[in-house]
């Protein structure tokens, strides 16, 4: 994925609000359909709760649609009733995860010339309604077989939201930067919480600066 890709699919949206009002209308039509209509030869079990909790949802959101068009509001983040809310804040979360990534991973591919070091986007595991999207850069080494190239991961970098970050060294970063790993099985500076953007960009620069040193050195 891009950041075009990902500007496409901007949670703010209509088309995005529109998109999952159609995925809630055919799930309630889903639903209605197991509740009304049996399935003679096969069990399908739905509960008359089950289609509530679906025209809930559906109320919910076309309340959110109209209210955005009825005041003319910019943008859907001033709406503050029901689970569309909610929801509309989680996706902002993931989306703005995944922008801050891109993006470091975009200025990290400018700024590392070696092409000993790989850098790959990854969106991680969506936990479920209202948790964070797990969104993080995986760093790899490069080391070059003779028949093909092997991706040694050294370390991962994740954020919350785009707000705040974290660097995770693996155990292979220690091998290959030729450390101590008793550092690494006591926990010692394994893991690095970083404010900023550009504070994490520099960072991340010093610790691939210090493998390749480390792999010289070997």
């Amino acid at each position: 994925m891009d950041k075009e890709e990902l500007f496409i699919n901007n949670p703010n949206s209509k088309d995005y609000i529109l998109k999952v009002l159609l995925r809630d209308i055919k799930t309630l039509d889903e639903k209605l359909t197991k509740y009304l209509v049996n399935n003679f030869y096969q069990y399908e079990e739905c509960r008359y709760q089950d289609v509530i909790n679906e025209v809930e949802n559906i109320n919910d959101i076309t309340n959110y649609i109209i209210e955005h068009e009825k005041n003319e509001i910019e943008d859907y983040k001033n709406y503050f009733k029901g689970n569309t809310e909610k929801y509309i804040i989680s996706k902002n979360d993931q989306f703005n995860a995944w922008k801050s990534l891109l993006e470091i991973k975009e200025i990290l591919n400018t700024k590392i010339s070696s092409s000993d070091i790989s850098i790959s986007f990854h969106k991680g595991f969506d936990f479920g309604f209202g948790n964070s999207n797990f969104t993080y850069l995986r760093v790899s080494y490069v080391e070059n077989k003779e028949h093909c190239h092997q991706h040694i991961q050294i370390m991962s970098i994740s954020t919350h939201a785009g707000k705040r970050f974290s660097i995770y060294k693996n155990e292979d970063y220690y091998k290959l930067a030729n450390l101590n790993l008793e550092n690494y099985r006591l926990g010692i500076d394994r893991s690095i919480d970083i404010e900023t953007k550009d504070e994490l960009i520099e960072k991340v620069i010093e610790l691939i600066d210090g493998l390749l040193k480390g792999t010289n050195d070997i």
